[in-house]
């Protein structure tokens, strides 16, 4: 395990902005972080390097630094460390991966994609209002889980049904290692939304289903990533939402997070299929037991 700080790095880059201009004063601090930089930008939000120019410059660097400032006080390292020692205990995960707590471009408060080099990264300037107990967690299961496929299931071009996999795996392994209930709103916070709109999507899940096990081969494209995955509030988050459905179901059935957490997504798919399958079979039974 190794942690890597970033903030006085773009802190140097903020002061060296005003003489040299956002954009170059940005690629020197990029290229020290690009093996954590390089896949958000490209596999996760498609961004090619016109769109990051532009976004960098339009970004206020000493905003980006006081908010960074206040994320580190969110997430101190001794906390993190500690976070991250118990996801190892419980995934059993004891492989050699970094953390990376760096200032973004104001996309991503966390993520863990798929590499040859195990990696988390954590976006400083959007880390103020979360709650570390739950966004590491969900990051390290992401991690723990690409990486252990890797060979198994091609993560190369993520599909829908796979990010979707993921996603609600992410979700209970948040709940699980913070100790939070199954409440509506503890399942809220974790899928980052709240507990209004996770009650919006309540109302409309037989929906939601239907339409995501529909999309689960597609190609996460920016459309699917924005319909499912990328958007505010139950817009665009509804990929998180029948994910996590997807998961409980399973462990309803009686199947354990840690092992689905290591399952081919092809697997859990047939698996759930299999209980969905069941279940309206056992609700039809009942049904013509209580109509005799």
């Amino acid at each position: 395990m190794k942690l890597v700080d970033g903030f006085y790095d773009f802190k140097e880059a903020a002061e060296l902005a005003p003489g040299i201009g956002k954009y170059p004063a940005w690629q020197a601090y990029y290229n020290k972080y690009k093996a954590a930089f390089d896949p958000l930008f490209s596999s996760l939000y498609k961004l090619d390097e016109e769109s990051i120019q532009t976004t960098v410059g339009q970004l206020n660097f000493q905003d980006l630094l006081l908010q960074s400032e206040k994320g580190q006080i969110q997430f101190p390292l001794k906390k993190i460390e500690a976070i991250l020692k118990k996801c190892c205990t419980y995934f059993d995960f004891h492989e050699d991966f970094t953390v990376y707590l760096l200032t973004g471009i104001g996309y991503s408060d966390g993520a863990a994609l798929p590499s040859s080099d195990p990696f988390i990264y954590l976006g400083l300037e959007l880390l103020e209002e979360k709650d570390p107990e739950i966004l590491i967690p969900h990051e390290f299961s992401h991690m723990a889980r690409f990486y252990r496929l890797k060979g198994k299931e091609d993560f190369n071009a993520l599909t829908a049904g796979q990010l979707a996999a993921a996603e609600g795996l992410a979700v209970w392994a948040s709940l699980e290692l913070s100790g939070r209930g199954p409440d509506d709103a503890s399942i809220a916070e974790a899928m980052m939304m709240s507990p209004y709109h996770y009650q919006t999507l309540q109302l409309s899940m037989s929906e939601l289903e239907e339409e995501i096990l529909n999309d689960l081969d597609r190609p996460l494209d920016r459309r699917m990533l924005e319909k499912y995955f990328t958007g505010t509030e139950a817009e665009g988050r509804s990929g998180y939402f029948a994910g996590a459905q997807i998961i409980n179901s399973l462990m309803s059935g009686g199947m354990s997070l840690k092992d689905l957490n290591f399952m081919e997504t092809d697997r859990i798919m047939k698996a759930f299929y299999s209980y969905k399958k069941s279940h309206c079979f056992k609700g039809m039974m009942a049904e013509t037991e209580n109509n005799m």
